[in-house]
Order: structure tokens, then C-alpha cells, then sequence
């Protein structure tokens, strides 16, 4: 099947503005032109009209030239409308000739029959590689104690960063065998610093005393957090806290307990944990700053969260993210025309990251001529494309959007190597 190539596809993005702006037809058009982010559109939108037929003609041009995602879209569609065996029959013979491992998919596909010795036979020789494993574990429920002896094989031959324990652990947990889960979880402590698995087990069967002891033993801050989860389920709050505090030198441990304490209306507490928690952080402090402004503002300390972004040092790679945080922080309080005079004055205005936001608080602010023209003063990249073509969209200024494509282009060696690659299926 030949497909021709485009410039550049659209991205669903802009694909989505298309459509809901009525200009479905284009979106066929380049579709039938090759554009695989408008097939897909256009396939969602036939599905959800209930034409799912006509959504597998779109998507099988694709599917047929070896597009993978083509394939396992149109498997997700025939498979819904009681097609499964069209949909093991063209994710066989992708396969066979030459995609990518289609394995797992198969596997699913198969479960839905009911064709676990099948599912068995086929991953079984695979056993040692992670995804593989995981369908047979998560799609053979009634082959336990197979599973379970090609498991054990491999704890003792297989790294142990894959985790063959934490699957064994899995059926063993399935089977009842609850005290042996915990106890190969336990041994695989030793090899690999991996709490959760372990957390989670005595978790889910309300092994406190146990959990609790992992928690004062290896499990750390990881153990400590699962079982303060467990006792905010049971509504042991206070109790939760108390776990919790002893690790508050960590920045996770900290955003946890804010969390928490918000969660039951205690957002002064959560402020105070959360205040020391950007100095922790030094260059990743951004990652904690909107939180603790959200809550700020919530409260209507406004200028205590400007405060906060302001104290931070501005290293390089932090320049942007806390002038974008102190927007942020202007436009919670009410404050938009402050934040828009700040992004303007920056020198990365001409960047994507910069203008985009900048361009999306002119458009809330009724601005749109504004907004275009940052966004038409920006370095030319595919994410500026799509953010001019969906404010040009919106505007009804359709072949000015698309424009944008035809003129950027791609390079052109990529161009060469795709239109090789589609020449091999013509």
C-alpha cells in the first residue's frame, strides 16, 4: 500500500481544534494524504458516532504499510465490536512480516477468548523478559503453580532488578500464600532496594505490626508512606502524621504530608511543612513551589507566595520555571495584567515555553491579535507550529494554519529515509 508523505502531520493537538471547529472534512483530507495523527482523530470521532466500520477504513491504509500504532488501534476497535479473530489475524500477520513484537498484544487479544494454554505456549519460552512475564502473570490466572515453578527458576538466574520476585510474589499472593509472598519479597531486599512490593503486600492484607516493623527496619521513608496511606484509609489521621513526621528532611515525605493534612482542611499545616521544602531542594526546588503557592494563594497569602519564588536562586536551568511560577501565582490572585507585563519584559519571551503561556493568558484575557503575534515572533519549532496553528484555528483562519506545516518542513534527510520507508510497502 502506498502512502504518500507529507511535510509534517498535524499532532493531535491541532487535530482536535480542527474537528471541534467543524472542519472535519480537512482532517479526512489529509488523513487520505497520509497524516496519521488525523487518521486517528478522525477514527475517534467515527467511533463515538457509532460508525466504527467506517473508523477501521481510516485507520487500515496504516496498519497495512506497517504503521504499529495503526495496528494496535484498529486490534482496540475490532477487538470491541466482537472482531477478535479479524484482530489476531492482522496482528499475526504484522508479525510475520517483520513489525515490532506483538506478543503482549496478542496475548490480550487471546485472553479474550479464553485461550490461556494458548497465551501459555506462546510466552512461556520468553519467561526471562519483563514484559512478557507480566502478561502471563497478569493473563493465565489459572496456570498458578506453572507460573509459579518458572518463576522460582528464574530468581536464581535472572537480574534481579526485573523483577521475577515481585511477579512470583504476584501469583503467590493470588493463590493464597500470602506468608511465602512476603517472605520472597523480603529475600529480594537484600539484592535490590525495591520496599514497595513488599509495602504494598502487608498493606493490602492489614499487616500492621509487620508494617511497621519495615518501617523501622529497611523500608524507610517508602514503608512509612504506604502505612500512613493505610491508616488515613482506616481514618487514623493523627496516626498517619506521627508515621510521616520522622521523615519530613525528605522533600517527597513532606509534599505527601502536606497533602494529607490539606486533604482533611488543615492547609496552615500543610504551609508549614512545605515552607522549608524548596531550600531542600536547591536546583529542583521548582518541582515543590507550585504546591506551596497554590496553597498560599488558597489562603490568601499572595504575597508570601510571590515571596517564595522570589527567595529562591535563579540557577540557570531554573530561570524560566520560576518566572512561569511567579505567573502563576499573579494570575491565582486575580493579577493578570502583572503577570503578562513580566512575561513580556523576560528575554526568553521568544521561546516556546514563554510565549505559549504568555499566549494562552492574552487569549483568557480577550486578546487574541496579541496572542498571535508572540506566538508568530517565536524560534520556529514543531511545538510553536502547533500552538500558532491552533490559536489560527480558532480564529477561522484555516489555510494560514496549515500553512505553517507546508512551510516548516522537516529535514531533509528524514524526509528521504520516510519516503523509503513507505516506498517498501508501494
Amino acid at each position: 500500500m502506498a502512502l504518500p508523505c507529507l511535510d509534517m502531520e498535524l499532532g493531535a493537538g491541532v487535530v482536535a481544534v480542527l474537528i471541534e471547529h467543524g472542519h472535519q472534512d480537512e482532517v479526512r483530507r489529509r488523513a487520505d494524504a497520509g497524516d496519521f495523527a488525523c487518521a486517528q482523530g478522525l477514527a475517534a470521532v467515527l467511533v463515538a458516532h457509532g460508525r466504527w466500520e467506517a473508523a477501521a477504513d481510516v485507520l487500515r491504509p496504516f496498519a497495512d504499510a506497517g504503521r504499529w500504532a495503526a495496528v494496535d488501534a484498529l486490534a482496540g476497535i475490532l477487538v470491541a465490536h466482537d472482531r477478535t479473530d479479524e484482530a489476531l489475524t492482522l496482528v499475526r500477520r504484522h508479525a510475520a512480516a517483520g513489525g515490532p513484537d506483538t506478543g503482549p498484544l496478542l496475548a490480550e487479544l487471546l485472553a479474550r477468548q479464553g485461550r490461556t494454554d494458548e497465551i501459555v505456549a506462546m510466552l512461556r519460552p520468553h519467561i526471562a523478559e519483563t514484559r512478557y512475564a507480566e502478561s502471563l502473570v497478569r493473563l493465565t490466572t489459572g496456570h498458578d503453580d506453572e507460573l509459579a515453578r518458572l518463576l522460582r527458576e528464574q530468581l536464581g538466574i535472572a537480574d534481579p532488578l526485573w523483577g521475577p520476585a515481585v511477579l512470583l510474589a504476584t501469583v503467590l499472593e493470588r493463590q493464597g500464600k500470602v506468608d511465602e509472598a512476603v517472605e520472597v519479597l523480603r529475600d529480594r531486599l537484600e539484592a535490590v532496594n525495591d520496599v514497595a512490593p513488599l509495602a504494598d503486600i502487608l498493606a493490602r492484607h492489614d499487616r500492621e505490626a509487620q508494617l511497621r516493623d519495615l518501617v523501622a527496619g529497611a523500608g524507610g521513608m517508602v514503608a512509612a508512606l504506604r502505612l500512613a496511606t493505610w491508616l488515613e484509609e482506616r481514618g487514623r489521621i493523627d496516626d498517619a502524621i506521627e508515621v510521616t513526621r520522622p521523615h519530613l528532611v525528605e522533600p517527597g515525605a513532606a509534599v505527601f504530608l502536606a497533602r494529607l493534612l490539606t486533604r482533611h482542611g488543615r492547609s496552615d499545616e500543610a504551609i508549614d511543612v512545605l515552607l522549608p521544602v524548596p531550600a531542600m531542594m536547591g536546583e529542583h526546588a521548582v518541582c515543590a513551589v507550585g504546591e506551596l503557592c497554590d496553597l498560599l494563594v488558597g489562603r490568601g497569602r499572595v504575597e508570601e507566595a510571590l515571596a517564595v519564588v522570589d527567595r529562591l536562586d535563579a540557577h540557570d536551568d531554573m530561570r524560566v520555571e520560576l518566572h512561569l511560577a511567579r505567573a502563576a501565582v499573579l494570575v491565582r490572585a486575580g493579577r493578570v495584567e502583572p503577570a503578562i507585563a513580566g512575561l513580556r519584559d523576560l528575554p526568553e519571551v521568544r521561546t516556546w515555553r514563554v510565549a505559549s503561556y504568555l499566549a494562552d493568558l492574552l487569549i483568557e484575557a480577550g486578546r487574541p491579535d496579541e496572542a498571535g503575534a508572540v506566538l508568530d515572533a517565536v524560534d520556529r519549532t514543531v511545538l510553536w507550529s502547533g500552538d500558532l496553528a491552533t490559536l489560527l484555528i480558532r480564529r477561522g483562519n484555516i489555510a494560514e494554519a496549515l500553512a505553517l506545516f507546508q512551510e516548516q518542513g522537516e529535514d531533509p534527510v528524514k524526509r528521504d529515509l520516510d519516503a523509503a520507508f513507505w516506498r517498501r510497502f508501494r
